[in-house]
């Protein structure tokens, strides 16, 4: 699974997906885009040849979609 948000420059049409693969150590049930939190550890996993990184999930919770469901890029503070 893949846990994301949609990361928008300009506007919907050109909309990409930012996000983490996931691993759930049950059995899970979620609808398609239900809004998650979850508490887990950062690992790496290998996914066609290729090393990713992967959180595996300890805990996890619905919530409800966040006021701002998108992300700008004008909103992400990068700091050094």
């Amino acid at each position: 699974m893949v846990i994301s948000r949609f990361l928008i420059t300009h506007c919907i049409a050109d909309a990409s997906i930012v996000g983490f693969l996931a691993e759930f150590p049950e059995n899970h049930t979620l609808d398609n885009d239900a809004w998650i939190e979850v508490i887990g550890t950062i690992d790496i996993t290998t996914y066609n040849g290729e090393s990713l990184p992967v959180i595996k999930v300890d805990n996890w919770v619905k919530i409800e979609e966040p006021e701002k469901p998108y992300l700008y890029p004008i909103d992400i503070l990068i700091s050094f």
